[in-house]
């Protein structure tokens, strides 16, 4: 069963597609398959030279009680590369880890490979869902002193220019239940 909540950008084609996840050694890792965090609007974005982040969140519940097993957030900054029309993504700190040159799908499975769960969190006979959650970041420009110093044509063609009305991009999707003992096993990272 795939639950897909607040989801205006992302269509009905994502509703087909499901959360895999398989135990790599010690831990779950979730893959998305071609359900793409980066909407139309990000990605003119990261082309227009700007940096996008990410803040995905990985959930775990029990089926039961719906008590939450194991949470983790990260943040995620994606940048594109436009002489080379690949991206890169730095994982904020502490982990801090960077990969660039990858095409945009591998850059997002490539977060969702550096969120593992750890396999002691989760029970060996209940039923668990997993809910990822994604949500861009929204950055406020600082001000140089030249545009401290007042009204710029510049800053009234960016006032004018923006959507009004706009909701943050913002989206959930859960895992149906999901046993251990029904999982893959793979003893080799993705």
């Amino acid at each position: 069963m795939l639950i897909i909540v607040g989801v205006p950008r992302i269509g009905l084609w994502a509703q087909s597609q499901a959360l895999e996840v398989e135990i790599v050694r010690d831990s779950l890792r979730i893959s998305a398959g071609q359900l793409h965090f980066l909407s139309d609007t990000e990605l003119e974005r990261l082309h227009n030279g700007l940096t996008v982040n990410l803040i995905i969140n990985l959930t775990v519940v029990t089926e039961r009680s719906r008590s939450t097993l194991y949470q983790a957030q990260e943040r995620f900054a994606f940048s594109f590369d436009l002489w080379e029309e690949k991206y890169s993504v730095f994982q904020s700190p502490p982990d801090g880890r960077y990969v660039s040159h990858l095409p945009a799908g591998s850059a997002e499975e490539w977060c969702l490979k550096n969120m593992p769960i750890p396999l002691d969190v989760i029970p060996d006979r209940d039923s668990f869902m997993i809910q990822l959650e994604c949500s861009v970041e929204e950055i406020e420009k600082e001000n140089s002193p030249e545009e401290a110093s007042g009204l710029t044509l510049a800053k009234l063609i960016e006032y004018f220019s923006r959507k009004k009305g706009g909701k943050p991009y913002r989206w959930k999707i859960s895992t149906g239940l999901l046993q251990l003992s029904d999982l893959k096993q793979t003893g080799k990272e993705p």
